[in-house]
């Protein structure tokens, strides 16, 4: 699967001191994908202990992408122009991450409706539930006023490598305290 960002966007992950800092909490992150394989713990932590492991798989990771890249939009063109679907290259059409939900709303906008969500998914268990009437929907919408509208001159500040938006976190903040854990007896 490709990579939503650009190129330039992309080669920052290649960089090691930037993936040492991902890779720094990415198991707490990941604890929420209660159904990850055994062997994505053990991978993130071999690419923590060895800073020579971490920077081949970023080099082989950053050599292999662009030919991929190039491939599948060679291969997407042909299978256009041909009207013949492409042998090498698919577009994703099942998906292991997303709540369902999610799914539905990302394969209607990008996938024509055609990206599912694997069984898997679909039978896991849900982590966290809503509390004071917040709504128990995967997918929420924050009402917050429109970039055009907003009077104020640092609604978006940059800081770093990154921009931060005061009135989103404060938005994203209060709905995040009308969300709890699921806690199950006998389950971590």
């Amino acid at each position: 699967q490709l990579s939503p960002f650009d190129a330039a966007d992309r080669q920052k992950f290649y960089d090691p001191g930037r993936a040492s800092e991902l890779l720094h909490d990415a198991k707490e992150k990941l604890t929420a994908i209660s159904d990850l394989p055994d062997e994505v713990e053990f991978a993130l932590e071999a690419l923590k202990a060895d800073p020579f492991l971490l920077s081949d798989v970023l080099a082989v990771a950053s050599r292999l992408e662009e030919p991929f890249r190039s491939i599948a939009t060679r291969e997407e063109t042909r299978a256009e122009d041909t009207n013949r679907p492409s042998t090498i290259a698919n577009t994703l059409r099942e998906q292991s991450r997303m709540h369902p939900a999610i799914c539905e709303l990302v394969s209607n906008t990008f996938y024509k409706r055609q990206l599912i969500s694997s069984e898997r998914v679909k039978a896991r268990e849900y982590v966290v539930e809503s509390v004071e009437g917040f709504p128990a929907s995967p997918i929420v919408i924050i009402d917050l006023p429109s970039l055009s509208v907003v009077k104020r001159r640092a609604f978006e500040q940059p800081v770093k490598r990154s921009y931060r938006n005061e009135v989103e976190a404060t938005a994203l903040l209060a709905a995040m305290k009308k969300l709890r854990p699921i806690i199950r007896k006998g389950k971590p």
